[in-house]
Protein backbone atom coordinates (compact mmCIF):
# COMPACT_ATOMS: atom_id res chain seq x y z
CA UNK A 1 0.00 0.00 0.00
CA UNK A 2 1.49 3.31 -1.16
CA UNK A 3 1.66 6.04 1.37
CA UNK A 4 0.74 9.80 0.87
CA UNK A 5 2.37 12.22 3.65
CA UNK A 6 1.22 15.74 3.70
CA UNK A 7 3.93 18.04 5.61
CA UNK A 8 2.57 21.42 6.24
CA UNK A 9 4.40 23.77 8.71
CA UNK A 10 2.43 26.55 10.82
CA UNK A 11 3.44 28.91 12.76
CA UNK A 12 0.35 31.46 14.36
CA UNK A 13 -2.02 31.10 11.02
CA UNK A 14 -4.85 30.51 13.10
CA UNK A 15 -6.78 32.84 10.23
CA UNK A 16 -6.10 30.56 7.28
CA UNK A 17 -5.26 26.38 8.78
CA UNK A 18 -8.68 25.22 8.62
CA UNK A 19 -9.16 26.06 5.28
CA UNK A 20 -5.56 24.96 4.27
CA UNK A 21 -6.03 21.62 5.89
CA UNK A 22 -9.17 21.00 4.71
CA UNK A 23 -8.46 21.02 1.27
CA UNK A 24 -5.94 18.56 1.64
CA UNK A 25 -8.03 16.40 3.69
CA UNK A 26 -11.11 16.38 0.98
CA UNK A 27 -8.75 15.66 -1.93
CA UNK A 28 -9.58 12.99 -3.95
CA UNK A 29 -7.21 9.90 -3.59
CA UNK A 30 -5.78 7.04 -5.55
CA UNK A 31 -6.76 3.73 -4.67
CA UNK A 32 -5.21 1.43 -2.41
CA UNK A 33 -3.08 4.56 -0.34
CA UNK A 34 -2.28 5.17 3.29
CA UNK A 35 -2.94 9.05 3.42
CA UNK A 36 -2.58 11.54 6.40
CA UNK A 37 -2.10 15.40 6.47
CA UNK A 38 0.85 16.05 9.26
CA UNK A 39 1.49 19.85 10.81
CA UNK A 40 3.92 20.53 12.58
CA UNK A 41 2.73 23.55 14.71
CA UNK A 42 6.07 25.84 14.91
CA UNK A 43 5.57 27.08 18.73
CA UNK A 44 2.23 29.03 17.66
CA UNK A 45 0.81 31.62 20.16
CA UNK A 46 -2.29 31.71 18.48
CA UNK A 47 -5.20 29.80 17.55
CA UNK A 48 -3.48 27.37 14.83
CA UNK A 49 -3.03 24.82 17.67
CA UNK A 50 -6.09 24.68 19.18
CA UNK A 51 -7.88 24.80 15.58
CA UNK A 52 -6.06 21.98 14.48
CA UNK A 53 -6.90 19.76 17.35
CA UNK A 54 -10.93 20.81 16.81
CA UNK A 55 -10.40 19.82 13.14
CA UNK A 56 -8.72 15.54 14.32
CA UNK A 57 -11.44 15.78 16.53
CA UNK A 58 -14.17 16.54 14.54
CA UNK A 59 -13.14 13.91 11.70
CA UNK A 60 -11.89 10.77 13.91
CA UNK A 61 -10.09 9.23 11.06
CA UNK A 62 -6.34 9.60 12.17
CA UNK A 63 -5.31 11.37 9.20
CA UNK A 64 -4.44 14.72 10.86
CA UNK A 65 -1.80 14.58 12.57
CA UNK A 66 0.09 17.76 14.65
CA UNK A 67 3.51 17.27 15.61
CA UNK A 68 5.65 19.75 17.90
CA UNK A 69 5.66 20.62 21.20
CA UNK A 70 5.67 24.23 21.13
CA UNK A 71 9.31 25.02 20.80
CA UNK A 72 9.77 27.34 17.85
CA UNK A 73 12.46 26.17 15.16
CA UNK A 74 12.08 28.11 11.87
CA UNK A 75 10.61 26.73 8.40
CA UNK A 76 13.19 24.62 7.04
CA UNK A 77 13.66 22.76 10.34
CA UNK A 78 9.64 22.19 10.68
CA UNK A 79 9.77 20.91 6.76
CA UNK A 80 12.57 18.49 8.06
CA UNK A 81 11.36 17.03 11.02
CA UNK A 82 8.32 16.58 8.89
CA UNK A 83 9.82 14.67 6.68
CA UNK A 84 11.55 12.69 9.27
CA UNK A 85 8.03 11.98 11.11
CA UNK A 86 6.52 10.87 8.25
CA UNK A 87 8.25 7.71 6.11
CA UNK A 88 6.26 8.12 3.03
CA UNK A 89 6.51 6.78 -0.42
CA UNK A 90 5.28 10.34 -1.67
CA UNK A 91 5.50 14.10 0.08
CA UNK A 92 3.23 16.99 -0.97
CA UNK A 93 4.51 19.94 0.15
CA UNK A 94 1.68 22.86 1.65
CA UNK A 95 1.39 26.03 3.31
CA UNK A 96 -0.19 27.21 5.95
CA UNK A 97 -2.08 29.84 4.57
CA UNK A 98 -2.34 27.96 0.58
CA UNK A 99 -5.74 26.45 -0.93
CA UNK A 100 -5.27 23.05 -2.76
CA UNK A 101 -7.33 22.73 -5.12
CA UNK A 102 -9.82 19.37 -5.98
CA UNK A 103 -7.77 16.80 -8.11
CA UNK A 104 -4.29 18.16 -7.12
CA UNK A 105 -2.96 15.03 -4.73
CA UNK A 106 -4.38 12.17 -7.91
CA UNK A 107 -2.64 14.47 -10.17
CA UNK A 108 0.56 14.57 -8.86
CA UNK A 109 0.68 11.12 -7.88
CA UNK A 110 0.29 9.74 -11.56
CA UNK A 111 2.84 12.13 -12.17
CA UNK A 112 5.40 10.08 -10.10
CA UNK A 113 3.99 6.58 -10.24
CA UNK A 114 5.16 7.80 -13.92
CA UNK A 115 8.57 7.98 -12.93
CA UNK A 116 9.33 11.95 -12.44
CA UNK A 117 10.79 12.62 -9.00
CA UNK A 118 9.21 16.08 -8.34
CA UNK A 119 6.38 17.23 -9.72
CA UNK A 120 5.02 20.80 -9.67
CA UNK A 121 2.00 22.68 -11.05
CA UNK A 122 0.53 25.74 -11.91
CA UNK A 123 -0.81 28.26 -9.31
CA UNK A 124 -3.35 31.00 -9.08
CA UNK A 125 -2.24 34.15 -6.99
CA UNK A 126 -4.69 35.30 -4.50
CA UNK A 127 -4.16 38.19 -1.53
CA UNK A 128 -2.27 41.14 -2.09
CA UNK A 129 -1.65 39.74 -5.60
CA UNK A 130 -4.03 38.18 -7.96
CA UNK A 131 -2.50 36.31 -11.16
CA UNK A 132 -1.88 33.38 -12.83
CA UNK A 133 1.32 31.54 -12.90
CA UNK A 134 2.55 29.13 -14.76
CA UNK A 135 5.99 27.13 -15.09
CA UNK A 136 7.72 25.52 -17.52
CA UNK A 137 7.62 21.21 -17.67
CA UNK A 138 11.41 20.42 -19.15
CA UNK A 139 14.37 19.92 -17.46
CA UNK A 140 16.79 21.96 -19.08
CA UNK A 141 14.82 25.28 -18.54
CA UNK A 142 14.52 24.67 -14.62
CA UNK A 143 18.47 24.30 -14.51
CA UNK A 144 18.97 27.36 -16.78
CA UNK A 145 16.58 29.45 -14.68
CA UNK A 146 17.98 28.18 -11.40
CA UNK A 147 21.22 30.02 -12.70
CA UNK A 148 19.47 33.67 -12.22
CA UNK A 149 17.54 33.08 -8.95
CA UNK A 150 14.12 32.21 -11.10
CA UNK A 151 12.27 29.81 -9.26
CA UNK A 152 10.97 27.08 -11.75
CA UNK A 153 8.51 26.32 -9.46
CA UNK A 154 5.75 26.94 -6.89
CA UNK A 155 7.33 25.28 -4.33
CA UNK A 156 4.02 24.56 -1.84
CA UNK A 157 2.67 23.13 -5.45
CA UNK A 158 5.63 20.11 -5.47
CA UNK A 159 5.03 16.83 -4.42
CA UNK A 160 8.16 14.48 -4.54
CA UNK A 161 9.40 11.14 -3.72
CA UNK A 162 11.42 9.67 -1.29
CA UNK A 163 14.71 10.76 -3.39
CA UNK A 164 14.05 14.30 -3.18
CA UNK A 165 12.93 13.47 0.61
CA UNK A 166 16.26 12.40 1.42
CA UNK A 167 17.63 15.67 0.36
CA UNK A 168 15.59 17.44 2.45
CA UNK A 169 16.35 21.25 3.14
CA UNK A 170 19.64 21.70 3.78
CA UNK A 171 19.60 25.82 4.49
CA UNK A 172 17.85 27.52 6.79
CA UNK A 173 16.73 30.61 4.79
CA UNK A 174 15.80 30.32 0.90
CA UNK A 175 15.19 26.15 1.73
CA UNK A 176 12.82 26.11 -1.25
CA UNK A 177 15.97 26.77 -3.96
CA UNK A 178 18.29 25.27 -1.74
CA UNK A 179 16.18 21.80 -2.51
CA UNK A 180 15.50 23.10 -5.87
CA UNK A 181 19.30 23.04 -6.82
CA UNK A 182 20.43 20.17 -4.79
CA UNK A 183 17.46 17.97 -7.06
CA UNK A 184 19.01 19.23 -10.21
CA UNK A 185 22.63 19.00 -9.40
CA UNK A 186 21.54 15.40 -8.29
CA UNK A 187 19.90 14.32 -11.80
CA UNK A 188 16.42 14.00 -10.61
CA UNK A 189 13.85 13.95 -12.47
CA UNK A 190 11.28 17.15 -12.74
CA UNK A 191 8.29 18.83 -14.04
CA UNK A 192 5.23 20.67 -13.78
CA UNK A 193 1.81 19.54 -14.76
CA UNK A 194 0.19 22.07 -17.21
CA UNK A 195 -2.88 22.21 -15.08
CA UNK A 196 -3.45 24.66 -11.43
CA UNK A 197 -4.00 22.75 -8.29
CA UNK A 198 -3.07 25.32 -6.00
CA UNK A 199 -4.34 29.00 -4.45
CA UNK A 200 -1.11 30.98 -3.61
CA UNK A 201 -2.00 33.38 -1.31
CA UNK A 202 0.30 36.48 -1.30
CA UNK A 203 1.19 38.77 1.59
CA UNK A 204 4.40 40.45 3.32
CA UNK A 205 4.84 38.04 6.01
CA UNK A 206 6.69 35.35 3.81
CA UNK A 207 10.35 35.91 3.34
CA UNK A 208 10.51 36.41 -0.03
CA UNK A 209 8.06 39.38 0.33
CA UNK A 210 9.35 40.92 3.17
CA UNK A 211 9.58 44.46 3.59
CA UNK A 212 12.38 43.96 6.47
CA UNK A 213 15.34 45.58 5.23
CA UNK A 214 17.67 43.60 7.32
CA UNK A 215 15.24 40.19 6.85
CA UNK A 216 15.70 40.48 2.88
CA UNK A 217 19.85 41.24 2.80
CA UNK A 218 19.89 38.07 4.75
CA UNK A 219 17.58 36.15 2.50
CA UNK A 220 19.62 38.07 -0.94
CA UNK A 221 23.27 36.84 0.82
CA UNK A 222 21.66 33.03 1.15
CA UNK A 223 20.44 33.15 -2.31
CA UNK A 224 24.00 34.42 -4.21
CA UNK A 225 25.76 32.11 -2.02
CA UNK A 226 23.96 29.43 -2.89
CA UNK A 227 23.64 30.51 -6.53
CA UNK A 228 27.58 30.69 -6.61
CA UNK A 229 27.68 26.72 -5.08
CA UNK A 230 25.31 25.86 -8.12
CA UNK A 231 27.40 27.37 -10.70
CA UNK A 232 30.37 25.74 -9.01
CA UNK A 233 29.59 22.36 -8.85
CA UNK A 234 26.76 22.54 -12.04
CA UNK A 235 29.82 24.26 -14.57
CA UNK A 236 33.25 22.92 -12.63
CA UNK A 237 33.88 26.34 -11.69
CA UNK A 238 36.74 27.87 -9.32
CA UNK A 239 36.09 30.46 -6.87
CA UNK A 240 34.96 32.40 -10.21
CA UNK A 241 31.39 31.40 -9.42
CA UNK A 242 31.10 33.88 -6.81
CA UNK A 243 31.98 36.88 -9.09
CA UNK A 244 29.50 35.54 -11.44
CA UNK A 245 26.95 35.31 -8.72
CA UNK A 246 27.34 38.90 -7.41
CA UNK A 247 27.15 40.13 -11.12
CA UNK A 248 23.74 38.45 -11.96
CA UNK A 249 22.88 39.63 -8.12
CA UNK A 250 23.32 42.97 -9.38
CA UNK A 251 21.93 42.48 -13.22
CA UNK A 252 18.64 41.20 -11.23
CA UNK A 253 17.77 44.46 -9.36
CA UNK A 254 18.74 46.72 -12.22
CA UNK A 255 22.35 47.76 -10.71
CA UNK A 256 24.55 46.22 -12.73
CA UNK A 257 27.50 47.71 -14.80
CA UNK A 258 29.43 47.45 -17.75
CA UNK A 259 31.71 44.86 -16.40
CA UNK A 260 28.80 42.83 -14.88
CA UNK A 261 27.40 42.45 -19.00
CA UNK A 262 30.67 41.71 -19.78
CA UNK A 263 31.32 39.22 -17.10
CA UNK A 264 27.72 37.44 -17.66
CA UNK A 265 28.92 37.38 -21.55
CA UNK A 266 32.02 35.30 -20.23
CA UNK A 267 29.38 33.32 -18.17
CA UNK A 268 26.78 32.81 -21.34
CA UNK A 269 29.85 31.05 -23.34
CA UNK A 270 30.75 28.65 -20.51
CA UNK A 271 27.67 27.52 -20.66
CA UNK A 272 27.39 27.06 -23.68
CA UNK A 273 30.45 25.04 -24.14
CA UNK A 274 29.69 22.92 -21.21
CA UNK A 275 25.74 22.07 -21.38
CA UNK A 276 25.61 22.59 -25.02
CA UNK A 277 22.72 25.71 -24.63
CA UNK A 278 23.11 28.64 -25.51
CA UNK A 279 21.87 31.67 -22.97
CA UNK A 280 21.96 35.66 -23.06
CA UNK A 281 22.06 36.58 -19.47
CA UNK A 282 21.83 40.23 -20.28
CA UNK A 283 18.18 39.52 -20.82
CA UNK A 284 17.83 38.99 -17.11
Amino acid sequence: MKKIAVLMPAFNAGETIAEAVESMLWQELPPHCAYEVAVFDDGSTDATRAILERIAGRRRDGRLRILGDGTRVGEAAARNRLLQAADADYYFVMDADDIALPGRVRAQVEALDAGHDLVGTHVYNFGAMHGDRRFLAERPAHVLLAMVDQRSFCHPAIAFNRKVARIGYPKPLASDYGLLIEVLLAGLGVTNLPRHYLMYRVHGKSQSNSTDADVFASLRKAVCEMRADYLARLLGLDASAAAYSDCMERKIFRRDTPEDLVALDRLGAIVRDRLGVGVDFRRV
